[in-house]
């Protein structure tokens, strides 16, 4: 039944995915991407495994439910106290005012488990923190020429999530409440925030709210089901790129240095330490050392090598 609502996409090659959404006119805002290495620490599953949509909260709690929010909530207030001297510019002391979206929003942004879900208008975005976890030594240790493991960039279609399933933006009346009856909400408008979270911003980011312990893919299909909604179009579409792609290090057609050269990466995602965290992450992206090239004269030129297979820059 998931195949009513889900469109998979394999590409060979990151470069072929790049090439099909540039094709995709995206100005409205009608998509939103969100990027998964489905890496695991579990060597019992090679390291791999599909993750699917879900938050960290159903991740690290196993559960989750309006009585578990509730609950998740005070103790979300306790957790910031551990956090104050690594922010100052928030009033700690006025923590208790703060409507619960931009709680939960800052909670997200500081590694704290909550029950959204980041995604971004931007693919590119989305792309990088899907290759970030992958570990640069990985092909030399794995015969990756015959690995079937990939990441997964989810391209969701807000309008018919709207259209079908009547999943709506979480509006003025709620955004200072616990989100009654709403198992599922778009939070689109980042301007309701009570402070601007500057990472956010920089990765034009937004995010799904889910109450529930299922997946987000299941919930859909359950709601398909239960109440015959008819699918015309598929409004998630999931690209798989394999791991081998990204472990080319040529000097032409690398990941890395084209992430550098469109400004998607750590470096200017972040406004703060977690940028070297992610361009550092397991090594694999030392070669984050092209933004050599990228602050000298060889950035035209640089690009003009992938103008010639048919990528753009924005």
């Amino acid at each position: 039944m998931c195949q009513k609502i889900l469109k998979f996409n394999y590409h060979d090659e990151w470069y072929d995915f790049i090439k099909y959404i540039q094709e995709i006119d995206n100005k409205d805002n009608r998509y939103i991407y969100r990027g998964q290495s489905n890496f695991t620490k579990n060597k019992n599953s090679n390291n791999w495994n599909p993750w699917g949509l879900q938050t960290t909260l159903q991740r690290d709690y196993d559960s989750a439910g309006m009585w578990q929010l509730l609950h998740y909530i005070k103790r979300l207030r306790k957790y910031f106290s551990k956090y104050e001297q690594l922010h100052k510019y928030i009033d700690f002391k006025k923590i208790e005012k703060i409507n619960i979206i931009t709680l939960l929003a800052f909670g997200r942004h500081i590694g704290l488990p909550t029950p959204l879900l980041d995604f971004t208008y931007d693919y590119l975005t989305a792309l990088y923190f899907a290759i970030a976890d992958i570990n640069s030594l990985y092909g030399l240790q794995n015969d990756y020429d015959n690995d079937e493991r990939y990441i997964s960039i989810y391209k969701i279609d807000i309008t018919l999530l709207k259209e079908y399933f009547n999943i709506t933006e979480i509006d003025d009346n709620t955004y200072s409440n616990v989100f009654e009856n709403k198992e599922i909400g778009l939070l689109l408008d980042r301007s309701k925030f009570e402070f601007q979270i500057n990472n956010l911003n920089k990765q034009n980011g937004l995010f799904l709210y889910i109450d529930t312990n299922y997946k987000f893919e299941l919930i859909l299909r359950n709601r398909v089901l239960e109440e015959g909604i008819k699918i015309n179009k598929k409004p998630i579409e999931i690209h798989r790129i394999p791991y081998k792609s990204f472990l080319s290090f040529s000097p032409q057609y690398n990941i890395y240095k084209y992430l550098t050269l469109n400004e998607k990466i750590g470096l200017y995602l972040y406004d703060d330490h977690q940028s070297i965290l992610y361009d550092f992450k397991n090594g694999s992206f030392l070669n984050a050392l092209y933004l050599i090239d990228l602050i000298n004269s060889k950035k035209e030129k640089l690009k003009e090598i992938y103008r010639e297979i048919g990528l753009k820059f924005k």
